[in-house]
């Protein structure tokens, strides 16, 4: 029976000075700072996005799924983007 189970990842937590009072909460199954990186090369991205921080995760996208959730009213919509503190 194949498993159900998602690859070990991270979920991050990022900040951009460019974008103040929103914070970028996402995954990754790559290493973090790999994923910024390819963030930051974007043409849009006026200025680098900063790791505030990351956690390991045996299933990141159920994780992601139910940290968004938790912070729906706080979601920019259809985007990752979360108008919380740190």
């Amino acid at each position: 029976m194949p498993s159900t189970r998602s690859a070990p990842g991270y979920l991050y937590i990022l900040s951009n000075p460019s974008i103040p009072g929103l914070l970028k909460i996402g995954l990754s199954t790559r290493p973090v700072p790999d994923r910024v990186a390819e963030l930051n090369a974007a043409t849009g991205v006026p200025t680098s996005f900063a790791i505030e921080a990351y956690f390991e995760s045996t299933n990141p996208q159920a994780h992601e799924r139910s940290v968004h959730q938790r912070l729906g009213h706080s979601r920019v919509r259809g985007k990752e983007f979360f108008r919380v503190s740190l």
